[in-house]
């Protein structure tokens, strides 16, 4: 299965385009957003593998966000998730 997941992952990683930027608005993503609903499911999800937390892609797709998580080698956060954590990242480098 594994060798299918990457192969899948590959696929969707050109049609998404390795490393895909998100745009950032000027807002801050957090819970005090007004537009952050933790009810709601998420828009789209970020890929990335275990080890070294380098992003494969993000993706828009329910159903290869929920095959990468049953796969040991990625970790699957929704974006709000992952612009949150970049966010945090950045604040901490500046005040370095």
């Amino acid at each position: 299965m594994g060798h299918m997941l990457t192969a899948y992952l590959a696929a969707s990683v050109a049609t998404c385009g390795l490393y895909s930027l998100v745009r950032f608005k000027e807002k801050k993503m957090n819970s005090t957003n007004s537009n952050y609903r933790p009810d709601r499911k998420p828009s789209s999800w970020v890929i990335r593998e275990r080890g070294t937390n380098r992003v494969l892609c993000e993706t828009f797709s329910e159903g290869l966000a929920d095959t990468a998580r049953r796969d040991e080698r990625y970790e699957v956060l929704s974006i709000h998730a992952y612009l949150c954590e970049l966010n945090d990242n950045l604040k901490k480098m500046r005040s370095v």
